[in-house]
């Protein structure tokens, strides 16, 4: 008999808010947004060599706020810690494929129209830390990933993912 592990990876990717906004010209966030957009892009073309097909594929992220201190272990392995990066490793937990989930200090600094482009609900999750009877909820992004970073953003993402799908 066979045994098959399913296995979760993840990235932790820390976008620093003042370097995004002189170099790139958008917040963190939005950073943030763009790579959820174009790890979905990518996914999509993906699935075209796919025999099987899985919701669970694809990127669930979650975003907090907080400084963060990065080091390197004996055998320059990175080590970072800081609480908006235990934050977000406990938000993208239990975050669907291809879903954003906020703390609601991260919902507190957007501006209204942000806000709205992301049609943030709140949401129950289950999160590592936390008891089930505290009832904590999160904010969760119901758009889709091409309607927040606009049309012409997302068309370039897409031309890159497909390149870089039709390189390998």
């Amino acid at each position: 008999m066979r045994r098959f592990m399913v296995r979760r990876d993840g990235v932790l990717v820390h976008f620093l808010e003042r370097e995004s906004v002189k170099i790139y010209r958008c917040s963190a966030v939005k950073a943030a947004v763009e790579m959820l957009w174009a790890t979905a892009c990518c996914v999509e073309e993906l699935r075209r060599f796919l025999r099987t097909d899985s919701k669970l594929l694809g990127g669930g992220v979650g975003i907090d706020v907080g400084d963060a201190h990065w080091s390197v272990d004996h055998r320059d392995n990175p080590i970072v810690v800081g609480r908006g990066v235990v934050g977000a490793c406990r938000l993208s937990g239990p975050t669907e494929a291809g879903r954003m989930t906020l703390m609601n200090i991260v919902r507190q600094e957007l501006d209204e129209v942000t806000r709205n482009r992301l049609k943030l609900q709140w949401v129950s999750l289950k999160v590592k830390g936390a008891a089930d009877e505290m009832s904590l909820r999160y904010w969760q992004s119901m758009a889709k990933p091409e309607q927040i970073v606009g049309e012409e953003a997302g068309r370039t993402i897409r031309e890159m993912c497909k390149k870089m799908v039709a390189e390998e």
